[in-house]
């Protein structure tokens, strides 16, 4: 096999791979049985006809047809390891000679993955931001989870905070209902702060059965961009309204919350708070100490394929997300007053940085030796299966191999970035 190889030229080159006739010879052999097993011959059992009479069943090319993405298959990564070539992706594959008796002539255009030269990350120096979590954190939460647990009681009075009222309403723009500016028996506690600026002011101090209309202004800015500032017409009934009785914080009610005392759930709240601080902090170390690297570091050429699959991860990321908070996902389009494909474009930055800093992790994780074990994945694959427990989707995915190699390379990433926290942070 000869493999002759291009200059790169934008993260790509083309290897033109000539197979001898002699190398092509299995290929051929291989395709005979396959095509008389397919199809029969007459006399002769399903993949045992000889090869000059299958050829001539079916004539020459068919058998050099049937080879080819078996000799394309074979013979491809064999160049690539005589090159010492690292590709991205699928190769682009043309024919350029095949005829019976003569070697098979192809192109292969090749994304390659790039060569990064890192930068003296070792003298990168980022002080940790450290702070205590606020009293007025912690009881954020407590009445968030008193809240949760209130008891509701229907009473005829005028609406004051903390209550909750069922309310139907419009709202009109210049005479015509936005869109989602309608609903029936909607929820809404007082005080909340979930609707926009005087809306919950205007509901305070009606009673059931009461209509009332009076206009407010959108703020900005706002998510349905079309709405910001804009002035609006409500209409609204009151349904019903419940007076809310919220448990006491003390010991017996903490009971029922985790089976402790309330001192102890105090100090659970301030944990995970102060858990969440930490993470996020440790998110913005992360993301800071790469960025740096990034930009003392050069890089060759990007493939184009590495960046499109990049956007295409960051949009598929969105739409869940979108998804998740039970939005649909075209509807969000409409109110961003965009596609996928402007999307697309807007990523390209953020991905170009979100490619770079995986190529930055591969090659630290090269440089530092770290290696990721047999026994470290599975160690981590059965703390996933345990947590899991009987979600069987979810179960299937973290057996394939893709997800085993995806965890190795995660599992490398956090050495790294351990081994990077240690050396530049302070």
């Amino acid at each position: 096999m000869q493999v002759e190889q291009s200059e790169r030229v934008r993260g790509q080159l083309v290897l033109t791979i000539t197979v001898s006739v002699a190398e092509t010879e299995p290929y051929l052999d291989r395709a005979s049985r396959a095509l008389s097993q397919r199809s029969s011959v007459a006399g002769f059992r399903p993949g045992k006809a000889p090869r000059n009479v299958v050829a001539k069943h079916f004539g020459e090319m068919a058998l050099y047809e049937a080879a080819l993405q078996d000799i394309f298959r074979q013979t491809f990564w064999q160049a690539l390891k005589e090159k010492n070539i690292e590709s991205v992706g699928s190769p682009d594959i043309a024919v350029e000679k095949i005829a019976p008796g003569n070697p098979v002539v192809y192109r292969a255009t090749v994304s390659v993955m790039p060569v990064v030269q890192l930068g003296a990350w070792k003298d990168i120096r980022i002080s940790r931001q450290t702070k205590e979590v606020s009293q007025l954190a912690v009881d954020k939460v407590v009445d968030d989870l008193l809240n949760m647990q209130a008891s509701e009681a229907l009473v005829d009075r005028a609406a004051r905070a903390g209550d909750k009222v069922e309310v139907d309403f419009e709202v009109r723009r210049e005479g015509a209902v936005i869109e989602g500016g309608s609903g029936k028996k909607f929820p809404l506690i007082l005080g909340g702060s979930t609707m926009i600026p005087g809306f919950e002011e205007q509901i305070t101090g009606m009673k059931a059965g009461e209509k009332k209309d009076f206009r407010l202004t959108f703020p900005k800015p706002y998510f349905q961009e079309k709405l910001a500032g804009a002035e609006c017409d409500f209409s609204v009934s009151v349904i019903a309204l419940y007076e809310r009785i919220l448990p006491e914080k003390n010991d017996e009610w903490a009971q029922k919350v985790i089976g402790k005392a309330y001192t102890e759930l105090l100090s659970m709240v301030r944990g995970n708070l102060q858990q969440e601080q930490d993470d996020t902090e440790r998110r913005r170390l992360e993301q800071e100490l790469v960025q740096k690297i990034i930009e003392r570091s050069t890089f060759e050429d990007i493939p184009e394929k590495l960046l499109t699959a990049e956007v295409e991860s960051m949009l598929h990321e969105l739409r869940d997300d979108i998804r998740g908070r039970g939005m649909e996902w075209d509807k969000y389009l409409q109110n961003i007053k965009k596609n996928e494909d402007d999307l697309k474009k807007d990523f390209g930055p953020r991905a170009d940085t979100r490619v770079k800093g995986a190529l930055v992790m591969r090659t630290l994780a090269r440089d530092l030796a770290v290696s990721v074990g047999d026994a470290d994945l599975d160690e981590e694959l059965e703390r996933q299966r345990e947590q899991y427990g009987k979600d069987n989707e979810a179960l299937s995915r973290i057996n394939s191999k893709e997800y085993r190699h995806y965890l190795g390379i995660m599992l490398a990433n956090r050495k790294v970035m351990g081994a990077l926290v240690s050396a530049c942070v302070s």
